[in-house]
């Protein structure tokens, strides 16, 4: 929805090919050994411009180039299209350039990559949406990247923040046995500990995670198995 407002809002101002642009955009996919490279994306034409994709042997040596004025990924050709540019080839070897061959249009179907993953690199784990933050941790999972670590806690903080609502009750009845005669200052006092304990233990878990010393998550989940073992505290000091 923020997106939609924000292109809206452009359309009125910058050329179409602007609109959601996002700059210097990069990618590597190591398993087809491709690296990806747009000079500009428009997230609302869904299409590169200025693109550069790189082919690469076992060894990490170039073989093949495609650049293009224009690329997207048509899902009727269930590939890659570029648009008015040049595929070169490489010597792996050497590094010297054996072929350079113009073309106006040039369909990879073979080139599966999927735009919306690209787009998602290095943007806030806040920002992302349940599924975005899923497609991202399999993406970088699969290189063993640890820059998932705090996409990951996010995700599965998502999971966890579930059963919030019921520890927050949990704690919340012992206080409501306490009775009322209680000053209303050490309740607010009381209430702004909790808060505070609550953003100590996350923070503290998602540095565990991010050192790797606990698994996302755990991380995820340590902050309310905290507060659920408070809440059994409580509970116990009522008797």
């Amino acid at each position: 929805m923020k997106e939609e407002f924000q292109f809206k809002k452009q359309a009125q101002l910058l050329p179409v090919d602007r609109i959601g642009a996002v700059y210097s955009v990069g990618f590597d996919n190591p398993y087809p050994r491709r690296m990806w490279f747009f000079n500009r994306y428009s997230k609302f034409t869904r299409r590169a411009y200025g693109a550069d994709v790189t082919e690469l042997d076992v060894r990490g040596r170039e073989t093949n180039r495609i650049v293009a004025t224009e690329a997207w990924y048509d899902d009727e050709r269930r590939g890659w299209v570029f648009k008015d540019g040049r595929q070169m080839g490489y010597d792996p070897e050497t590094g010297v350039n054996t072929s350079s061959t113009p073309f106006t249009e040039l369909v990879f179907t073979r080139f599966r990559e999927d735009p919306k993953l690209m787009m998602l690199i290095d943007r806030r784990p806040i920002d992302l949406s349940s599924t975005e933050l899923r497609d991202l941790i399999d993406y970088l999972a699969r290189e063993n990247n640890p820059k998932s670590v705090p996409y990951a806690v996010r995700y599965f903080g998502l999971i966890a923040d579930i059963l919030s609502p019921l520890i927050v009750i949990a704690i919340a009845i012992p206080f409501a046995a306490a009775g009322v005669r209680v000053n209303p200052a050490v309740g607010v006092s009381k209430a702004i500990g909790l808060f505070f304990l609550y953003f100590i233990l996350q923070n503290l878990a998602a540095s565990l995670a991010t050192k790797q010393i606990v698994d996302p998550a755990l991380a995820a989940w340590l902050p309310n198995i905290g507060m659920t073992g408070l809440a059994v505290i409580l509970f116990a000091r009522l008797r």
